[in-house]
């Protein structure tokens, strides 16, 4: 091209030259924190011209952007990380204030037991007995408080799992919709910054890794499974069928793994987890107590004379009963040793395998095996009607719900049973030689000794005789039978005595 018309050409692309130029500065100045903008820069190169002509100016210029694949990788991870450990920070705290900062649990356990401690050394105080039942109530409020606070924190969990779930589906449906349209416009720079834009969204719910394409587009995966790729993107959808909802992807419901620093969602799981051991522990714990504490009762009398009744209620053990088992075998558990029940409230997996079963601690992997008749493990005893099958299954959880569900079963000071039923006093000689021991009066529980296990040549009274008067009838010099006074003639427990005495259990 020559003369006027080739050197106004010549002019004319070096102008759409400056303009884009002009252009693309302006975009990088008005985008600066648009989210997933990548700012540009024109590229230009010399046009070629006819051999004996004069120049033919540039090329159409080129807008290019300034992206690095491997710098936009790290700030993903990155926000995968920094939107986990900010849900976490805010929800765990909560789930730990639970437990000291409502009606502090601990702290309303140790008032209850010092004021006990007190009550035992004047068992006849109707205001110690006020002020013990006063506390029972603050015990129950505390557990009660605590449980609201943590599962409200789980609910919680599981409300942002769920809304996490919707957007991050709504993000790779974008995603998908961008990598088609790059098809037509391949590395177009405003689809691109879209493309970014929505992959760093993405990565703040969960940790994804995005493999680019030569026109742009991107197959996104996490943790091994893809998400989007050519055919488009798979579904996430959260599988509520076991105790800690899980993530699934697809039509086959491939497992995604998420852990606690993939994004709001791994953060959300994690916290629901964490939430519902931090239940479990405490309902043990409620348990443990209220079971101690009535097993205390019993064993005491309350001003009337009689037997105490529980102080406290919570909910008995669950069995469930695996889908699969094929057996007719049904299961039921009662604490019968609180003391034993592990503090971590378990649940716990009892199988049944090659004529025996076992149990294993879901929180510890402690492994039990059942004994005893009834059979029993971990401070519980089962009740089993039927016959089990081979790979039969059942979960034993020993205090569901007991920090909610634990109550205050006396109702006036009077149920409070503080006073011991038995005391030694002297006994009257009688005319047959033995002696009478009409149980003159009590012995407070602060000063004596209660063993589990009795002594060696004891006589251990029946359950059923407790709080009835008893006496002891010598038959020797070193053996005695023990009777109630109503029955004298009837011995119901025999003993022998020791070099530092006999022992009554």
């Amino acid at each position: 091209m020559s003369g006027i018309t080739g050197a106004m050409n010549t002019a004319l692309s070096g102008l759409k030259l400056f303009e884009a130029g002009i252009s693309t500065v302006s975009n990088n100045l008005a985008n600066v924190t648009t989210p997933g903008y990548t700012a540009e820069t024109v590229n230009s190169t010399t046009a070629v011209s006819t051999p004996g002509q004069p120049g033919s100016g540039v090329q159409a210029p080129q807008i290019l952007r300034a992206a690095s694949g491997f710098a936009a990788g790290l700030l993903r991870t990155a926000n995968s990380a920094s939107q986990a450990a900010s849900n976490q920070a805010s929800s765990l705290t909560t789930i730990s204030n639970a437990l000291t900062n409502n009606g502090n649990v601990q702290t309303s356990l140790n008032q209850f037991f010092q004021d006990i401690s007190t009550l035992a050394a004047s068992p006849a105080s109707a205001a110690q007995r006020q002020t013990v039942l006063g506390d029972a109530q603050t015990v129950v409020g505390s557990f009660q408080s605590a449980a609201g606070v943590i599962n409200g924190a789980v609910s919680g969990a599981g409300a942002v799992l769920q809304q996490s779930v919707t957007s991050a589906n709504n993000l790779l449906g974008q995603l998908a919709v961008i990598n088609k349209s790059l098809i037509s416009a391949p590395n177009s720079p405003s689809l691109l910054d879209q493309q970014q834009a929505a992959l760093n969204s993405l990565s703040g719910l969960l940790s994804v890794n995005a493999l680019p394409q030569a026109n742009g587009s991107v197959i996104v995966t996490t943790g091994g499974t893809v998400l989007l790729d050519q055919s488009g993107a798979q579904n996430l959808q959260v599988n509520n069928s076991s105790p800690v909802p899980s993530l699934t992807a697809g039509n086959s419901n491939t497992q995604v793994n998420a852990n606690a620093a993939d994004g709001a969602i791994g953060a959300s799981i994690n916290t629901y987890q964490a939430g519902g051991a931090a239940l479990q522990s405490l309902g043990a714990i409620a348990a443990i107590f209220a079971n101690t504490v009535n097993t205390a009762q019993a064993q005491g009398l309350t001003p009337a004379g009689t037997q105490g009744s529980a102080l406290f209620s919570v909910p008995a053990p669950s069995v469930t009963a695996n889908a699969a088992n094929t057996g007719s075998a049904s299961i039921t558990a009662q604490i019968n040793n609180a003391s034993a029940l592990p503090i971590d409230g378990g649940p716990f997996l009892l199988s049944y395998s090659g004529g025996a079963w076992t149990a294993t601690n879901q929180a510890s992997g402690q492994s039990y095996t059942p004994a005893g008749t009834p059979p029993g493990f971990a401070g519980m005893t089962l009740a089993i009607s039927g016959t089990p099958a081979n790979g039969d299954k059942f979960i034993i959880n020993p205090a569901p719900n007991a920090a909610s569900g634990i109550a205050v079963s006396a109702t006036t000071p009077n149920d409070i049973a503080a006073a011991d039923p038995y005391a030694a006093t002297p006994g009257v000689l009688q005319s047959s030689g033995a002696i009478l021991n009409r149980n003159g009066g009590n012995v407070s529980t602060g000063v004596d000794t209660v063993n589990s296990t009795p002594a060696s040549g004891a006589a251990v009274i029946p359950a059923s005789y407790f709080g009835q008067n008893l006496q002891v009838n010598f038959t020797s010099a070193t053996a005695y039978t023990v009777a109630t006074t109503a029955s004298p003639g009837t011995a119901i427990a025999s003993g022998t005595l020791g070099s530092t005495g006999g022992v009554l259990a």
